[in-house]
C-alpha cells in the first residue's frame, strides 16, 4: 500500500516542531514497520525530493505565483490567508497527481489544518485526519470578531472536510465538533507514541534548575494554551510555597499587546524571580528539565490529543490538565493525574495543590499509572488499528 501524506509542514524543516509535523514523522516510521510505503508531500519554497530518515519527502514550491498575487491585489489584500490556503492546496494536489502517474498511490491522507484537501484528487481515495478545528481554536483564543478572511478560511476548511471520503482523528472532543458541523461520521483512532531517543544535554538544567523544586509547562506560551490562567493564580501559588518555582519552556506569544510571559511576571509580583522562562528549548535540553520536574501543568483551553501531555506522562510525570480540552482522554482524574476546569485559575490552583500534596508513595503510584496509559499508545497497538482502518477503507488485505 502506498500512502501520500499531503501537508503544510514536516520536520525536515527545523522551523516546524509542532504536533502535525511530529505526528507525520512518527506515523510514517510506524507504517513502514507494517509494510506500508509513506510519501510526504509538503509545502515549501522550492521543489525538490529528499530522503529524511528513510522517508521520501517531496517538497513542493507553494510560494505565491502570478494568480495568487493578482487575486490578492483584486481583493485589496483582504483575503490573504484564504487565498494562500487555496493556492497551497492546488500546488500540493498537482504534485500528488504527478506522483500518481509515476507510481500509483492507493490513498491520500490530508490534515484538516490549512485545508490542503480542498482541491483533492477525485481519482484517488482520500482521508482527512483532524489535526485541529479552526472555529474551536478561534473561539478559545478569544477572537470574537473575526475578519472575513478568517471566516472564509473556516468555510474552506469545512468544505475540504465535507469533500473528504473519510474523516478520522485522535480526539473525541474535536471529533464531536466536526461531526456536528459537517454531518459526517468521524472515526476516533488515537495517535501512536514513539519515544524520542534524542541525545541528552543537561547543561541548561544543571545551570538553572538543579536542586530546585519546580512545576513545568512546555509548549507554545499563549492564551490558547492556558498561560493567562496560570498568570492569574501564580502569585497565590508561589506565595503559599516559598521554595517552589514555575518553569516555562517555549516561545512567548502576544497577549493583550505584549508577550504573555510579561503578563505572567506582572501577576507574579514579588515572586517573579521564581517564574522562570527558559525559552524555546530543543528536546536534548528539554528532557532533563522534564525528567526532574515535580509535576507538569498543561492547562490548554482546547487541544487535539496533546503531544505535551503524552510526552510528560511517558516520562512518568504527574500532569495537571483541563477537563473538556481533550486532556481528559489521557488523564484519569485523581488516578493518573489531575484535571481542572478550562480557563479557571481557582480550579487550576486547586488541582496543582492536590499534586503538591501527594505523599511520595502516592506520587510514585500516580506516575506509574500515567506511564501505563501511554503504553497503550504503542505503535504495535494503535499503529495496527490505523493500518486495519486503512485496509478496511480500501478493501485490501
Amino acid at each position: 500500500m502506498r500512502i501520500a501524506f499531503v501537508t503544510p509542514e514536516y520536520i525536515h524543516d527545523t522551523f516546524f516542531d509542532g504536533g502535525l509535523a511530529n505526528y507525520l514523522h512518527r506515523i510514517s516510521l510506524t507504517l513502514k514497520e507494517f509494510g506500508i510505503e509513506p510519501i510526504i508531500v509538503v509545502a515549501g519554497n522550492k521543489t525538490e525530493t529528499i530522503n529524511h530518515n528513510g522517508i521520501e519527502v517531496r517538497i513542493v514550491n507553494t510560494s505565491p505565483d502570478f494568480w495568487y498575487k493578482a487575486l490578492n491585489r483584486i481583493t485589496l489584500k483582504k483575503y490573504r490567508l484564504s487565498l494562500m490556503w487555496l493556492h497551497q492546496s492546488r500546488a500540493l494536489n498537482n504534485a500528488v497527481q504527478t506522483l500518481h502517474r509515476e507510481k500509483p498511490i492507493d490513498l491520500i491522507q490530508y490534515p484538516s489544518y490549512t485545508a490542503p484537501g480542498f482541491w483533492k484528487n477525485k481519482d484517488i481515495p482520500s482521508i482527512t485526519r483532524l489535526s485541529s478545528y479552526q472555529p474551536a481554536l478561534r473561539i478559545a483564543s478569544g477572537n470574537t470578531r473575526p475578519t472575513r478572511d478568517i471566516l472564509l478560511s473556516e468555510k474552506i476548511e469545512e468544505i475540504a472536510l465535507k469533500r473528504s471520503d473519510y474523516i478520522f482523528g485522535p480526539s473525541y472532543v474535536i471529533a464531536g465538533m466536526v461531526k456536528q458541523a459537517t454531518g459526517k461520521d468521524v472515526t476516533v483512532i488515537e495517535t501512536p507514541f514513539v519515544p524520542s531517543h534524542a541525545a541528552v544535554d543537561d547543561a541548561l538544567y544543571t545551570s538553572l534548575l538543579k536542586g530546585k523544586r519546580y512545576l513545568l509547562y512546555f509548549g507554545k506560551l499563549s492564551r490558547l494554551k492556558g498561560i493567562a490562567a496560570v498568570g492569574d493564580m501564580i502569585f497565590e501559588l508561589l506565595d503559599a510555597h516559598q521554595n517552589l518555582y514555575f518553569v516555562f519552556a517555549g516561545q512567548s506569544y502576544n497577549y493583550e499587546g505584549k508577550p504573555i510571559m510579561e503578563y505572567v511576571w506582572e501577576r507574579a509580583g514579588t515572586h517573579r524571580g521564581r517564574a522562570v522562562h527558559i525559552g524555546k528549548t530543543p528536546q536534548s535540553q528539554l528532557f532533563p528539565v522534564l525528567e526532574n520536574a515535580y509535576a507538569v501543568v498543561i492547562p490548554s483551553l482546547i487541544d487535539n490529543f496533546p503531544n505535551t501531555v503524552i510526552e510528560a506522562m511517558a516520562h512518568k510525570k504527574v500532569v495537571v490538565g483541563t477537563r473538556g480540552s481533550s486532556c481528559e482522554q489521557l488523564i484519569d482524574d485523581g488516578k493518573s493525574g489531575f484535571l481542572c476546569e478550562i480557563n479557571d485559575p481557582v480550579s487550576l490552583r486547586s488541582a496543582i495543590e492536590k499534586a503538591l500534596a501527594l505523599s511520595p508513595s502516592d506520587k510514585t503510584a500516580m506516575e506509574g499509572k500515567a506511564a501505563a496509559r501511554i503504553q497503550k499508545l504503542s505503535p504495535s497497538i494503535v499503529g495496527k488499528e490505523l493500518v486495519d482502518f486503512y485496509r478496511a477503507l480500501l478493501n485490501k488485505p
